[in-house]
């Protein structure tokens, strides 16, 4: 029986927010863990070395000593040497979980966290970590224990150069046990193209780390696309050098598929699949902090669609939202176009979709602010063509304000405002144009605010009065019509 089912698993915690320790402890008690919580990674070595909890849930983003730094300290302990390491930070790169599992990290998280599959996780790194142990202390049950927890291993001896694989490593890979010589040219056939070099170097490096873990993609023999992460121990002589190394493959295509799901839910709007308001807005305080070390052009687009009202009204919901998806479609071609012209992994454009019928573009480190006042007039020429919804056919238009930075604004709330009252003030000038922020639109919006705000406050006070004024007829003396007035009495 796993001792997973007869003790009480207990985790620490290492965040420098108060509050998110406080959130993990509370949870991770109530689901049967015991958990504690550490501010920095000071402490949190100290607390291994004294307390030897069995699994670390570790934040990358601390001050001082970051989550990398820390994970590598925590493998120097002997306690942490195989201490299973859960890893969570807001980015979602790949340069992120490369840099992850260099550090030491069994594994590696986006937040926000999703509590719920939190458990589940972690139960999941014990049972692979207790899997790992029995594989030192016995062969005997190997193949079901890694049939259970999705795992095929190998055994390579420097020394004479054999390979073994163990028989869930085939099947792993949809081939039959023992089926074919274990070799490592079999095994990299079936990883990602991409990723062969990379893992290569990696496994025939004599400098590699006792122990460390790569993730990677593999695609079986039926060509069925499976996320693994690969992990390696390296046994050394006297003398230092590697005689033995042993690999572990671990199966995690369910919890790849569950965790991009999640992102999906937390970060793209559902209905037109572009990055939302939580995505932009990090997107653009990450190009404000490095405008300010670097200054360059930031540019933000809010969209508005004209009429889009009407279109409900007539046609119904459904058709609304398929505008909104066709829209969406052309300005992401849009994006493309220019992202394509910049030639960057990660373009300088970026659409959201803000809710409802808006929407917002992210221009970053374009070369002239003239392309900004061109992707805007592309914008408005390709959302007022005809739309086909469903064989009727539609027409809309949008309204652009603009905003730069850091002249509309040094922070994500101030570019977004200046672009909103730039987008009121290109409806004023007429529908399907665009307008660029400037200090009188502000004025006026803020005077038409303030008059908003005191006419509210009349209606509650009692302030407006009802007259009737009478129209009479100049030649007849007949009174014709009565004009009904209201006269606002503020004194």
């Amino acid at each position: 029986m796993s001792t997973l089912d007869s003790k009480v698993s207990r985790v620490l915690v290492v965040d420098h927010n108060e509050a998110m320790c406080r959130r993990a402890v509370e949870f991770l008690n109530r689901a049967g863990f015991a958990a504690e919580s550490v501010l920095d990674a000071k402490n949190a070595l100290k607390y291994i070395e004294s307390n030897a909890p069995d699994v670390v849930l570790l934040d990358v983003d601390m001050p001082i000593t970051d989550g990398y730094k820390a994970c590598e300290q925590i493998r120097l302990l002997e306690q942490g040497v195989r201490l299973p390491i859960l890893m969570l930070t807001k980015r979602d790169d790949a340069a992120a979980v490369d840099m992850a599992f260099e550090a030491g990290a069994t594994d590696f998280a986006t937040k926000p966290v999703n509590w719920p599959l939190l458990p589940h996780r972690l139960n999941n790194m014990l049972r692979t970590s207790e899997i790992l142990e029995d594989l030192d202390r016995s062969h005997s049950s190997l193949d079901v224990a890694q049939r259970i927890a999705s795992l095929g291993s190998w055994e390579y001896n420097m020394s004479t150069g054999a390979l073994i694989w163990s028989d869930n490593l085939f099947r792993l890979l949809g081939l039959e046990p023992q089926s074919q010589a274990s070799t490592l040219s079999l095994f990299m056939k079936y990883v990602a193209k991409e990723d062969r070099s990379k893992l290569f170097n990696w496994l025939v490096s004599d400098h590699t780390k006792p122990e460390s873990m790569l993730k990677q993609r593999l695609f079986t023999e039926d060509g069925e696309e499976r996320h693994v992460t690969v992990r390696i121990r390296n046994d050394f002589d006297s003398d230092g050098v590697i005689v033995r190394k042993w690999g572990v493959v671990h199966d995690v295509t369910e919890q790849y598929q569950a965790e991009k799901k999640i992102h999906m839910l937390a970060y793209y709007d559902s209905l037109t699949r572009l990055p939302n308001r939580v995505l932009f807005c990090e997107r653009l305080a990450r190009d404000i902090a490095m405008g300010r070390k670097e200054p360059k052009d930031i540019a933000v687009l809010f969209l508005d669609l004209d009429n889009f009202k009407r279109v409900n009204d007539s046609l119904g919901h459904a058709y609304g939202d398929l505008l909104l998806q066709e829209v969406g479609e052309r300005l992401q071609a849009c994006a493309n176009e220019v992202n394509k012209a910049y030639g960057l992994e990660e373009g300088p454009c970026t659409v959201a979709r803000m809710g409802g019928d808006e929407f917002t573009v992210l221009l970053t480190g374009l070369k002239e602010r003239s392309e900004v006042i061109k992707f805007a007039e592309d914008v408005t020429e390709s959302l007022s063509e005809v739309y086909e919804l469903d064989e009727n056919e539609c027409h809309t238009s949008t309204s652009i304000g603009i905003s730069h930075f850091p002249d509309h604004g040094n922070s994500v709330d101030e570019l977004l405002k200046t672009a909103d009252v730039a987008m009121y003030g290109a409806k004023k000038r007429g529908k399907g144009c665009y307008q660029t922020y400037s200090l009188e639109l502000d004025a006026n919006s803020i005077r038409r605010y303030r008059m908003e705000e005191l006419l509210r406050s009349a209606i509650e006070s009692d302030e407006l009065v009802l007259h009737y004024q009478p129209q009479l007829n100049l030649e007849t003396g007949k009174l014709e019509s009565v004009e009904a007035l209201v006269r606002w009495n503020n004194d």
